[in-house]
């Protein structure tokens, strides 16, 4: 009896051991640490896991294991690589793009990021330059994602793509926003880039080619 009780105490500290094992880790950073490293903060949602696959009497199991999930994990992870190369860099502005949010649910996405910043080297110059030639580019940018999401992941049939410019005081506020569908064909032979972001679903204000805040301050997030 005295054997029995200790193999079962052990059983239960395995079993207790193991749960603390498999918590799940905080992916959200003080800013210190987030600003230190932007490279790692993008937050990759992979799609839902399905059920593991059934035999039934006719002998045919779940659809899913034929590995589509693993394929779908693979497509998300070459749309991340892809973006950080293609994005990485841009004609009118050197300062780098920062993903924050990638996930798929079934046929649907959602994509976040951070719009880059004016080019260093336009600080010489007046600063309604500098905004404009970093507006011109957070369209260029849109448009580039949203091509990229859907030839990569050719699953998804609709997104919400969603792009924020950093402000002086540290927040996140919405410049950009799109509901796009596999569907629209936006034509390829316009030269205005903003015309051209809107046919491809953006919404969006220019002020004097400056993007301006789709939200107010109160409704900003942190960085």
């Amino acid at each position: 009896m005295l054997r029995h009780a200790e193999s079962a105490e052990k059983s239960k500290t395995l079993r207790s051991d193991g749960i603390r094992a498999r918590r799940t880790p905080r992916i959200l950073r003080d800013p210190e640490r987030r600003n230190a490293d932007h490279s790692h903060n993008a937050h990759i949602a992979p799609p839902a896991v399905p059920s593991m696959p059934r035999r039934t009497a006719g002998g045919t199991s779940h659809p899913h294991a034929d590995g589509s999930l693993l394929q779908s994990i693979f497509e998300i992870g070459d749309f991340v690589r892809r973006m950080r190369i293609k994005t990485r860099f841009a004609k009118l502005s050197r300062a780098p793009l920062r993903l924050l949010r990638f996930e798929v649910r079934g046929d649907f996405a959602e994509c976040e990021w951070v719009a880059r910043q004016p080019d260093p080297w336009d600080s010489s110059l007046p600063q309604a330059i500098g905004e404009r030639n970093a507006s011109l580019q957070a369209l260029e940018d849109a448009i580039t994602i949203r091509s990229l999401m859907l030839r990569t992941v050719p699953n998804v049939k609709s997104a919400l793509l969603r792009a924020y410019r950093q402000s002086a005081s540290d927040l996140l506020d919405l410049v950009i926003v799109g509901h796009v569908t596999r569907h629209d064909k936006p034509p390829v032979a316009v030269r205005s880039v903003a015309m051209r972001a809107k046919l491809s679903g953006f919404q969006f204000w220019l002020d004097d080619g400056i993007l301006e805040p789709l939200q107010t301050e109160d409704e900003a997030v942190h960085a």
